[in-house]
């Protein structure tokens, strides 16, 4: 077996594309083996259904599954995969909370909480406070616990 792979070492083998492995192709071979340009999507008019609002849209490219109106950039994909919510009603909810994080009320609202068994979107939390209830793992008797240890550990020591 060693001996063929040395006597093979150095050699060019002739390919199913009829190139030769290792050869250095020229500019106008490479033309020949891409390929072609598709024309866009748009001009050929491919119309679909909306995997989440099911209404009928021009897709802009072969894969497209949402359209524009309920996941109009690449991050928002995440927004209607992982929580199930359009751009739309992701917006909605920033204009009821003003932006403003509901527990806080101080911070910025730039995390989406949500139930993990659920998955249900409960709305929108500062990063810190959506931080503190999966600590909690969304126990009402464990933040009970820290909001009566904090009243005690205030008349500690007087």
């Amino acid at each position: 077996m060693e001996n063929k792979l040395r006597d093979n070492k150095g050699k060019f083998k002739k390919g199913n594309d009829g190139f030769w492995f290792g050869k250095k192709r020229s500019e106008e071979d490479k033309k020949k083996m891409s390929k072609p340009k598709k024309t866009k999507y748009i001009e050929l008019g491919i119309k679909d259904f909306c995997k989440f609002c099911k209404k009928e849209f021009i897709k802009s490219i072969h894969n497209q599954l949402y359209c524009k109106e309920c996941v109009p950039t690449s991050l928002d994909l995440k927004l209607v995969k992982k929580y199930k919510i359009s751009h739309k009603q992701y917006l909605e909810m920033i204009q009821l909370c003003s932006g403003k994080c509901q527990i806080c009320l101080k911070q910025k609202a730039t995390d989406i909480d949500h139930d993990h068994k659920t998955g249900k979107v409960r709305g929108l939390l500062c990063h810190n406070c959506n931080m503190l209830l999966g600590h909690s793992k969304d126990n009402i008797d464990i933040l009970n616990g820290s909001v009566e240890y904090l009243i005690k550990s205030k008349n500690y020591g007087k």
